[in-house]
């Protein structure tokens, strides 16, 4: 896939200030939370009449309203591990 706007580019010194520190974590787990946003951002750029439609530019995905759709599709992801799961452990 297309790296629109650096999106997908995870380092271990996230802020760019030469130490491995408290802050870098939380902006790892920042960029993994807002995964699934990025990617539709990401996936999205190569249909450019949609992206063009909605407006979706490659600040779209990392505020509020990406929180809440990664929200969303972290929420569907973990739901169907955790049924996964259950259905496995049943049939033991």
């Amino acid at each position: 896939m297309n790296d629109y706007c650096a999106r997908f580019h995870i380092v271990k010194d996230m802020n760019g200030d030469l130490v491995f520190s408290i802050s870098d974590v939380w902006l790892i787990i920042k960029f993994i939370w807002l995964l699934p946003a990025k990617a539709v951002v990401g996936f999205s750029h190569n249909v450019s009449a949609w992206a063009t439609f909605f407006e979706i530019d490659c600040s779209t995905g990392e505020s509020w309203g990406g929180g809440i759709f990664s929200l969303f599709v972290w929420f569907v992801v973990l739901g169907l591990i955790g049924w996964a799961a259950n259905e496995l452990e049943g049939k033991q």
